[in-house]
């Protein structure tokens, strides 16, 4: 098996542009909630489909069934591209919602909730009402904007159950504000019992807990980041190289278990991270099986497409380099090509493969068109050019597509190529 990645700018950093694997994986994420999964007695024929958001678009790749042994398919099941801050990791038995109003905090892992708005004042009270401020003196209290009234976080979550305590500042809710503050108000009593103080205590080690497992998980989440990087660097390389990623047989007794294991082998000598991983981890956890491999190169090829559009969108007027060729799978491809100006140099990239539906001259002239317009391009005006090869169907003067082409876009010139 064997894809090729075009570099379609010799003046832009291809490494840097396809190896950022946050838009990677979340275009990996998109297609897979778009798409269908394989059946299992297909995948021999045809192990990546990806068909885009782009009309009659698609981007195939191809294996024979020797390379899908049964023994080496994996999936991930890891999401490694949440870059938001990691939040405490929480395992309970069962939930069992706290006391209280459903407005504040319903988990241990939610914090105290401390809104900072207009609080109302109670007329009963001498207008007093609840104070911000109040937060920093004692950052356990929780307001409660339904109720009017302010909770103990500690002692909701926390409080030993064989404990009788008080419920004000539990289930109730505290709201004489009048008698909130000093020596003997009530927030300084509550402070000084001893079933808040144990559950304090108890809140304290579970926020020492958390902040371990959120370093742990912290951990795994870069070291994860790491390795599907170093995977996905060295499928660029094969793919830009040319070479294949995969051999004939992958199982532990092949001699020869193609390029992409054989470099992550060499990598790991190197580096521990990569060693750890291939020797410890499960099969499910390697990113190396063919399905795998396919999805990153299809992502990748879409980055690179993702490039090269907004090139010919800037450039305006483009001409377009088409031939069609037969595939190991006895499949017609049509490669598509655009040459336009752009940056102070002529450029030629390549956008895509597309199976055709025939090999006649209407055929061949439909899926140009539905490719140019599915990428959103004018071709009406824009297309000044056009090269085929000598092929009656391509460059016939009445009816080839050089002649259907013009057609609709008068500005296509036809040159031979």
């Amino acid at each position: 098996m064997c894809i090729v990645i075009y570099p379609y700018a010799r003046n832009r950093s291809a490494l840097g542009l396809l190896l950022d694997l946050r838009s990677m994986f979340s275009a990996m994420r998109k297609r897979q909630s778009e798409e269908p999964p394989a059946r299992e007695n297909e995948q021999h024929k045809k192990i990546c489909t990806a068909t885009y958001d782009l009309p009659g678009t698609s981007f195939q790749i191809e294996d024979d069934e020797s390379s899908l042994d049964g023994d080496n398919r994996d999936s991930s099941e890891e999401d490694l591209s949440d870059e938001e801050p990691l939040g405490p990791i929480v395992e309970r038995e069962e939930y069992i919602k706290p006391p209280g109003p459903d407005d504040i905090s319903q988990t241990p892992s939610d914090g105290p909730t401390q809104p900072k708005i207009s609080y109302p004042a109670r007329h009963q009270d001498h207008k007093r009402a609840f104070q911000a401020a109040w937060y920093q003196v004692h950052p356990r209290l929780e307001y409660s904007q339904s109720s009017d009234a302010a909770f103990c976080f500690a002692c909701r979550h926390f409080l030993d159950q064989n404990i009788h305590a008080e419920e004000t500042f539990t289930s109730g809710g505290f709201y004489n504000w009048k008698k909130a503050q000093g020596k003997k108000g009530k927030f300084a009593k509550h402070h000084a019992a001893d079933y808040h103080v144990n559950a304090m205590v108890t809140w304290s080690s579970f926020k020492a807990s958390q902040k371990l497992l959120c370093d742990q998980h912290k951990k795994e989440v870069r070291e994860n980041r790491h390795f599907i990087k170093t995977v996905g660097e060295i499928l660029l390389v094969t793919g830009m190289q040319n070479i294949a990623q995969r051999g004939h047989r992958e199982d532990a007794t092949s001699d020869n278990v193609g390029n992409l294991k054989r470099l992550l082998r060499l990598v790991s000598g190197h580096d521990d991270i990569i060693r750890k991983r291939l020797e410890e981890d499960p099969r499910n956890a390697k990113y190396t099986s063919p399905e795998i491999q396919n999805e990153m190169l299809a992502t990748l090829a879409l980055m690179v497409r993702d490039e090269i559009l907004p090139e010919m969108l800037e450039a305006e007027q483009f001409s377009i380099l088409v031939d069609e060729t037969r595939d190991d799978r006895k499949t017609e491809q049509l490669s598509l090509v655009g040459r336009y100006f752009h940056g102070g140099k002529i450029k030629e990239s390549f956008p895509c493969f597309k199976d055709t539906d025939g090999l006649d001259a209407a055929s061949l002239c439909e899926t140009i068109i539905q490719l140019l317009g599915g990428y959103g391009l004018d071709y009406r005006k824009n297309v000044v050019g056009q090269g085929y090869d000598g092929a009656a169907v391509m460059s016939g003067a009445l009816s080839g597509v050089a002649k259907r082409v013009q057609e609709i876009a008068p500005s296509a010139e036809y040159v031979h190529c």
